[in-house]
C-alpha cells in the first residue's frame, strides 16, 4: 500500500527523483536488507506503523524536489 502511494506521490516530479523498487517478498532480498517495508527518501526512513498517507510522501517529496530546483 505504501509503495502505491509512493508511486503516486512522485507523479510530475519523474525528473527529480529516482525511484528504487526492491520485492521485499523474495526472502533472500528482504534478509539482504533487513527490512520487508520502508519508504527512504534522500536516504532517510520514513516512519514504520500504519501506512504512511499519501498527503505526507507527497509533501515530503515536493519539500525535497523545491530544495534542488
Amino acid at each position: 500500500m505504501v509503495y502505491e502511494r509512493t508511486k503516486r506521490a512522485i507523479s510530475g516530479y519523474e525528473d527529480y527523483i529516482q525511484l528504487n523498487e526492491y520485492k521485499t517478498i523474495d526472502k533472500a532480498i528482504q534478509r539482504e536488507w533487513g527490512i520487508s517495508d520502508a519508504i527512504f527518501i534522500d536516504k532517510k526512513e520514513i516512519r514504520n506503523g500504519p501506512p504512511t498517507p499519501f498527503h505526507k510522501i507527497r509533501r515530503l517529496i515536493e519539500r525535497k524536489v523545491r530544495m534542488i530546483k
